[in-house]
C-alpha cells in the first residue's frame, strides 16, 4: 500500500497522515524543495524512538529511505506499526513538495 504525501511546509515537525501508524514501513520518498537539514523518525505504537535518519539536504531535491533493509534504520523496524515524523533540525521552514510512504505487510 502507499500514502501519498501531499504539499506542506515543515517548520518544526508534521506527522505523516496526521499521526497515524503505518503497518510495517518499507520506504519512503519525499521531495524538498528548499535546502536545509531535516530527520526521519519512525516511532512505535508504544511511543519509543525505533528508528531515525537524518539528511543534510544542502540544496533540496529527493530524499529516499529505507525502512525495512538496514542502512540508516539499522537492521530495519521489522514487524509492527509506526508513525511516521518528519523534523526541520534546525527550525528552517522546509518546503515539501510531495512524496510516497510504501507500507503494509511483506
Amino acid at each position: 500500500m502507499s500514502y501519498n504525501i501531499p504539499k506542506s511546509t515543515l517548520k518544526n515537525f508534521i506527522w505523516l497522515n496526521d499521526g497515524a501508524a503505518f503497518e510495517r514501513p518499507a520506504g519512503l520518498e519525499i521531495e524538498i524543495l528548499n535546502p536545509g537539514e531535516f530527520r526521519v523518525e519512525a516511532i512505535d505504537i508504544a511511543g519509543n524512538l525505533a528508528g531515525e535518519a537524518t539528511r543534510a539536504n544542502k540544496h533540496g531535491g529527493w530524499h529516499t529511505f529505507n525502512f525495512q533493509h538496514g542502512g540508516e534504520f539499522g537492521p530495519g523496524l521489522g514487524k509492527g506499526s509506526f508513525k511516521i515524523k518528519l523534523i526541520s533540525v534546525k527550525g528552517v521552514a522546509l518546503t515539501v513538495r510531495g512524496g510516497t510512504l510504501e507500507y503494509g505487510p511483506a
